[in-house]
């Protein structure tokens, strides 16, 4: 469901469902994919076929004795998913923002609101006797206001959402989450520019995961490593970095957006250690390139969709936290940059 909020109306409300089954089949490093949504046996068979041209033809194929489908279990639970609320309670939360952030200041002059959601229901069975089933959703809502002064416009951000069940949506003010947005927005008009030049910069903890998320997770990421396109690739063991930093990758922590029961192989969710006080101890895999590798998936196997087959990446990466004091590091930088929130980025 997505949710568009704009000059004080809902301007999108849009509502569907999708299903859909693929079929993956594996032969040395090359990989068959075919999908459909039509689920009568003659198209499943059909889609199996297709997706079995990679096999060598002399191959023979051999049964499974799948055992009773199981139910993947989540290490946190949401007992009130957030597609049981009611809609226009929904609604009324993101007008209730946008009224909270117009009315904070008369320059501002435009809010927008965008409310997205998401549930999955998926199985999974495999060739290994995996037969799972899983289910996860997921809430995020964005709150931009724009101020508009004397030629100048900046804008704000607010941004409320994971892995939680209504009732975090409904505890959190609206009034509050608007106003936030609205507040940032105005107080950037008074902003001087940032000097130029070169400078140490100290990023509040939690934002720096973005930057670990672009410049240094996605090279983590096993498929480019076994073809040796990344920078890391051969380096476990090495030293890459400083020995203060030791990266995480942890698919277990709780309503996070990354976290999940398992992953799109049916793999269970854990918590990997990638560089460790400086050096490198692994990479986020799923079970083709684990296998191709010599190594075990680390439960990294994602797809957008049923219509794409499962590739390793990342779920929550971050940056263990040190031993030094906060304040100490601020104090420790006689003139540089505190970045207490960070813009941009993908998933």
């Amino acid at each position: 469901m997505t949710i568009n909020l704009s000059e004080n109306k809902i301007k999108n409300l849009s509502y569907g469902i999708s299903s859909g089954l693929g079929v993956r089949v594996i032969s040395g490093a090359k990989t068959g994919y075919a999908y459909t949504d039509d689920f009568s046996f003659e198209k499943i068979l059909n889609v199996a076929e297709v997706a079995s041209y990679v096999v060598d033809n002399s191959s023979r194929p051999t049964s499974v004795n799948l055992e009773e489908k199981r139910k993947a279990k989540q290490n946190f639970s949401i007992e009130k998913p957030i597609y049981l609320l009611e809609v226009d309670k929904k609604i009324e939360w993101i007008k209730r923002a946008n009224d909270s952030a117009r009315s904070y200041d008369g320059r501002i002059k435009q809010v927008d609101i965008n409310y997205y959601e998401s549930t999955r229901y998926f199985w999974i069975a495999n060739s290994e006797g995996i037969f799972v089933e899983s289910d996860d959703s997921l809430f995020r809502i964005f709150i931009t206001s724009v101020a508009i002064d004397d030629g100048l416009r900046e804008m704000g951000i607010s941004y409320l959402g994971g892995r939680f069940g209504y009732d975090y949506l409904v505890e959190h003010s609206p009034e509050k989450m608007g106003m936030e947005s609205a507040m940032q927005a105005v107080s950037k008009l008074k902003a001087k520019p940032a000097p130029a030049g070169n400078f140490p910069v100290v990023i509040k903890s939690g934002w720096g995961g973005v930057l670990v998320h672009e410049a240094v997770g996605h090279g983590l990421e096993g498929d480019f490593n076994r073809k040796g396109i990344s920078v890391y690739s051969g380096k476990i063991g090495q030293k890459v970095c400083s020995e203060l930093v030791t990266i995480i990758d942890d698919g277990t922590i709780p309503n996070s957006r990354g976290s999940l029961a398992i992953d799109d192989e049916g793999t269970p969710m854990m918590k990997t250690v990638l560089i460790e006080n400086g050096m490198l101890r692994g990479y986020m895999l799923d079970k083709l390139n684990a296998k191709l590798m010599g190594l075990e998936s680390t439960g990294n196997g994602r797809r957008e969709s049923y219509k794409y087959y499962p590739l390793p990446r990342m779920r929550n990466t971050y940056i263990e936290a040190g031993k030094d004091d906060p304040n100490d590091l601020i104090k420790s930088v006689k003139y540089g940059i505190y970045a207490k929130s960070l813009g941009g980025g993908a998933s």
